[in-house]
């Protein structure tokens, strides 16, 4: 007999057999569905209990006395299965109910049905009986049961039990079996929403990183990522080369689809020359910076690293490549290449006598007066009263902030002040143009020969002498922090001859070095006074009685000469000014020449203000006698001056 012919016999036998199993199904379930003739029509309690044992031939053990009457409308036929119904309804609201124990059925109140051993059905039993109350386990696979038991519990009857194991992921159940099932059909149906696949794509085209990161990218635009269970983990898989997509079936079908659009073979376009022009910055120093970037990058096929190298001459860049590869190079260089910001330092070097400024501060009544620079700030402070003017056509939103320009102008006053009175001296008053982070040095003084040494020979005596400056050297560094801040890193060396020194030869004098290293932090326009740099300087004194002091060989009883210690500090006074962009350094200069004319003005009006106030403070006190107190010797010898 061939496999056909016994297919065939399968198929003839279970087309006999199943009409029969169907009569044998629905005889089994028309025995539950036979009508029964009764009358429940203000019948006490325990006689329904009675009427469903004789009904059912099931024995009912009452261990209490449960009194009331109940009566039941029926407008159509009652059948033998609805009488269980009933009477759990009946029962459940005297706080009673029924539960299966062995071969009979008992009477239990309510709140203690779930404590009498009630009978446990596993995952896959169907539940059979009559309706009382079981313990039914239900496997729980895509979900935490801690959370699923929060979810469904409202499902459950009064006097139903939920317990949740964490350790296999199960709930057990205990309550009627409609209940349970209801709470099966909703937990099935949220498993089945949540059932996840893992599904493997492998890369033919594209790069495993990058594909991974797009996919990571795409996956949380499509799926709301608030929803634990609609995320997708994406993994890599290096040695198959491809992605593991690990989430709900529909999510992963369709991100999938879209990663299988973006792996497709890229046409390799042809190598193309660029060569990039540069404004601002050196090809050499653009070379090297690029080059480092060229070097770290990871290039999937080795063939696709651009070439690189630059021109002195026209000063550019010249690359040679993928034009893919090259565009991100060139914006890049873009970047590199833009305008740097500029600083205009603008400094001025004086030299003050300490003694000559504190007689300036006394005569006219003024606080500061020394070269330190907190003295120098207070001694300008006299000068701050006078209201800012600007000329016609001066806008400052975009030069210098005005609150600084006043103090400038009170500082400019001041310095001036002390120079008209003999008590200071300007040095220097050099400026430079310096470059972001690029340092700029000023260098003020004089070169200077000094003797290294003597040669004697039968031809005579050769000396010779080594040049070497002496002066002040100023270096600045300027970091712009923004447009309104720059950062200024300043070294200042003071070198000189050591005038005081009688030890040694003129010759070979003693030379003095100071040196000051420091960085500020100050505003676009804003002053800043570095203080420090000390000399003190011995000078021999003559004085002598007019006539007699000239006297031959008898005049030196009416001379005296004494030696004083003169201290002269140096003061360096910096204000730096931001220029964003070269044009607008024209603006700059045509600022400063007004500004110059600003503080000429400034400086007639305050100082005829401050020297009106002394003639009128000296005019109106008197002595106690009477006398006029500026013909005292004290005053009168700074009036000489």
């Amino acid at each position: 007999m061939n496999f056909f012919n016994i297919k065939k016999l399968i198929l003839i036998a279970i087309m006999v057999v199943l009409p029969f199993c169907s009569d044998v199904f629905a005889a089994k379930n028309m025995q539950h569905k036979e009508p029964v003739k009764i009358s429940l029509s203000n019948i006490e309690i325990k006689k329904l209990i009675e009427l469903f044992s004789k009904i059912e031939k099931k024995n009912i053990l009452i261990p209490t006395q449960i009194k009331g009457k109940i009566s039941f409308i029926s407008s159509s036929p009652v059948y033998k299965d609805e009488i269980f119904e009933i009477l759990l309804n009946v029962l459940s609201t005297k706080g009673y109910t029924v539960v299966k124990d062995g071969n009979f059925l008992k009477i239990v109140r309510l709140i203690e049905a779930t404590r009498n051993n009630l009978k446990v059905y596993k995952p896959k039993d169907y539940i059979s009986g009559r309706g009382e109350m079981i313990t039914k386990q239900i496997a729980v696979n895509n979900s935490q049961v801690s959370i699923l038991s929060i979810k469904v519990r409202q499902y459950l009857s009064k006097t139903g039990r939920i317990v949740t194991i964490k350790e296999n992921n199960t709930l057990l159940v205990s309550d009627y079996p409609k209940n349970i099932k209801t709470i099966e059909k909703i937990i099935s149906l949220i498993e089945k929403n949540r059932e996840k696949v893992v599904e493997f794509l492998e890369l033919k085209y594209a790069k495993l990183s990058d594909m991974l990161t797009q996919a990571r990218s795409i996956s949380k635009a499509l799926f709301n990522q608030t929803i634990a269970y609609n995320r997708i983990q994406i993994l890599q898989n290096k040695e198959l080369n491809g992605l593991i997509l690990i989430g709900l079936k529909k999510n992963v079908q369709k991100l999938k689809k879209e990663l299988v659009k973006l792996d497709k073979e890229k046409i390799k376009e042809e190598e193309v020359t660029k060569i990039i022009s540069l404004k601002n910055i050196d090809a050499k120093s653009a070379y090297q910076t690029l080059s480092q970037i060229i070097a770290k990058r990871k290039y999937k096929d080795h063939s696709e690293k651009p070439s690189i190298s630059y021109s002195k001459e026209i000063n550019a860049i010249i690359l040679i490549g993928n034009p893919e590869v090259i565009e991100p190079i060139k914006m890049t260089l873009i970047e590199l290449d833009k305008e740097k910001y500029q600083v205009y330092v603008q400094a001025k070097i004086i030299e003050i006598s300490d003694s000559k400024a504190k007689q300036v501060g006394i005569k006219y009544g003024l606080g500061g007066g020394t070269g330190s620079s907190s003295s120098i700030l207070t001694f300008a402070s006299n000068f701050g009263s006078s209201a800012l003017v600007l000329p016609d056509g001066i806008k400052l939103d975009d030069l210098v902030d005005t609150n600084n320009l006043s103090i400038n102008l009170a500082l400019g006053a001041a310095i001036s002040f002390l120079e008209s009175n003999g008590a200071s001296k300007t040095i220097s008053n050099p400026s430079v143009l310096c470059v972001n982070n690029l340092a700029s040095s000023i260098y003020v003084g004089k070169n200077k020969s000094f003797l290294v040494g003597k040669t004697t020979n039968s031809s005579g005596t050769t000396t010779n002498y080594q040049r070497e400056d002496i002066g002040l050297t100023l270096k600045v560094k300027p970091r712009v922090a923004s447009k309104d801040k720059v950062a200024l890193q300043v070294n200042t060396i003071l070198e000189n001859v050591d005038q005081g020194d009688t030890n040694t030869n003129a010759d070979r004098p003693t030379t003095t070095k100071q040196e000051v290293k420091t960085q500020v932090i100050v505003s676009n326009g804003e002053s800043i006074i570095i203080g420090g740099l000390i000399e003190t300087r011995e000078t021999l004194q003559k004085q002598k009685i007019p006539l007699f002091g000239d006297i031959p060989l008898l005049g030196g009883l009416f001379r005296h000469k004494y030696d004083t210690n003169e201290k002269k500090s140096i003061a360096i006074i910096l204000t730096p000014y931001i220029i964003e962009k070269s044009s607008s350094l024209g603006k700059l200069q045509h600022f400063l020449a007004v500004y110059g004319q600003m503080q000429e003005q400034y400086n007639k009006k305050m100082f005829k203000k401050i020297e009106g106030r002394v003639k009128k403070e000296t005019s109106t006190k008197s002595s106690p006698s009477g006398e006029n107190i500026s013909e005292d010797p004290f005053f009168s010898g700074f009036r000489d001056r």
